[in-house]
């Protein structure tokens, strides 16, 4: 009963970390420069691929029942299924290939998984941004993703490494990462 707690305790601890990061934004056209992905990423290797989702899934619920979560404090469903929805709904992805990564695995190996999570979650962003901006998919790439693909690549590295710092410190947090 204790660890389920704590499990739970930490999934919401989670996604409050998610909430807090996508409002430290640089507004920089249609999508904001935020460190969501960082948080996301990081929740995912944390977490491991259900929790770390589930965290993800609960910051987005939370979001569009109405609570001002979003970068520059949106919330709605509007706001889910508006320029960025896509890059949003991404973050279940990316988080979900994060948590797939063994907190032993090679760091290539964990960033190639990763960069693939990354990979779906700007090419959901990309379609969703043509099609809701009414652009090719050529222009949508280069203003929602080209952008920030240098910084989301960082914040993947950066969240392993954090990760990697903190259970090398503290072994018994490998935990959190069970199966559930």
């Amino acid at each position: 009963m204790k660890k389920s707690t704590l499990k739970i305790s930490l999934i919401a601890l989670t996604a409050c970390f998610i909430c807090i990061c996508a409002q430290i934004a640089i507004p920089l056209g249609g999508v904001p420069l935020t460190l969501q992905t960082f948080a996301v990423a990081f929740c995912g290797y944390t977490l491991g691929k259900y929790s770390g989702t589930l965290s993800c899934l609960i910051y987005l619920s939370l979001g569009a029942i109405g609570l001002p979560v979003f970068a520059g404090f949106g919330a709605s469903l509007a706001f889910l299924f508006g320029p960025t929805g896509g890059f949003l709904f991404g973050f279940l992805f990316l988080a979900f290939f994060c948590g797939s990564v063994s907190s032993k695995a090679s760091v290539l190996f964990s960033f190639l998984i990763s960069l693939i999570g990354l990979l779906i979650c700007h090419l959901l962003g990309i379609f969703w941004f043509s099609h809701i901006s009414d652009i090719s998919l050529a222009q949508s790439f280069l203003l929602s993703s080209l952008p920030y693909l240098l910084k989301d690549i960082l914040s993947l590295i950066f969240a392993r490494v954090l990760f990697c710092k903190l259970l090398q410190r503290y072994p018994q947090f490998s935990f959190f990462r069970s199966k559930t």
